[in-house]
């Protein structure tokens, strides 16, 4: 019953996870109920979003939606990024950076229903330096590696408001940045003997297979069916964080 639960929650994640970021916000609490202790499953995840984030990459890279040119330093920048933080989280407690994160999340919501043509076309860039991608992956893979929620969401909100893409260009080109930072994240918590490989091997599959059909319905369906998603996980998050934050759950 745990297995198939398990299964079910990972392959819905990486469908997730694929077209708008967010799988973790719900394999995280997966894990949780199947008992795992906390850093034990924030570890599992890495693995389970690795696969994801991978799987969905391979896709969108075949069908041509990646912008290399910010996607590739912002995925190098993002492998130091996720390593670094993950570092920092094994010192230091990360109940400091919630009230950030809902600030930030609130207002990212606002902003995207009032614009309610965010990201169905490309535009001009707004950061046009060459350095500013690797900017923005260090500090979002260090997010991710440090506290996590939906830093794949976080990398499209920035690559759709600040660096001009569509959402689809957006979402495709987060992901090889999401898979580097939960990489670099997952070398420290495999070093520190924080995984779980057997239910990360069959979440893993399932997340993977999830990823795989979230991306080609990206793909086909485009701004119209990544519009909704995406404004879901962002709700979705804020919700969670500001009922944790009050300790309603």
């Amino acid at each position: 019953m745990d297995l198939a639960f398990l299964i079910m929650g990972c392959f819905f994640a990486g469908f997730i996870d694929a077209v708008a970021g967010g799988g973790g916000l719900i394999t995280v609490p997966l894990m949780l109920n199947l008992g795992l202790a906390t850093k034990v499953a924030l570890g599992t995840n890495k693995i389970i979003g690795i696969m994801a984030s991978f799987a969905s990459s391979i896709r969108y890279a075949s069908s041509k939606k990646m912008v290399w040119s910010i996607a590739w330093p912002a995925t190098i920048a993002a492998l130091f990024g996720g390593a670094t933080g993950a570092l920092v989280a094994s010192q230091l407690s990360n109940a400091f950076l919630k009230p950030v994160v809902i600030f930030l999340l609130l207002s990212v919501a606002i902003y995207s229903i009032l614009q309610k043509n965010l990201g169905k076309t490309q535009i001009e860039a707004r950061l046009k330096h060459k350095l500013w991608p690797y900017v923005v992956g260090f500090v979002i893979g260090s997010y991710d590696g440090f506290f996590g929620p939906g830093a794949g969401t976080f990398v499209m909100i920035v690559f759709v408001s600040l660096f001009g893409l569509s959402l689809l260009n957006a979402s495709a080109s987060a992901r090889i940045v999401n898979f580097a930072s939960n990489l670099g994240a997952l070398l420290w918590f495999s070093f520190s003997g924080y995984v779980d490989f057997k239910i990360a091997l069959w979440g893993a599959l399932a997340s993977g297979c999830g990823a795989l059909l979230g991306a080609s319905f990206s793909i086909k369906r485009g701004h119209g069916f990544i519009r909704p998603v995406y404004l879901a996980v962002v709700w979705f998050m804020l919700i969670k964080l500001l009922l944790q934050f009050l300790g309603w759950i």
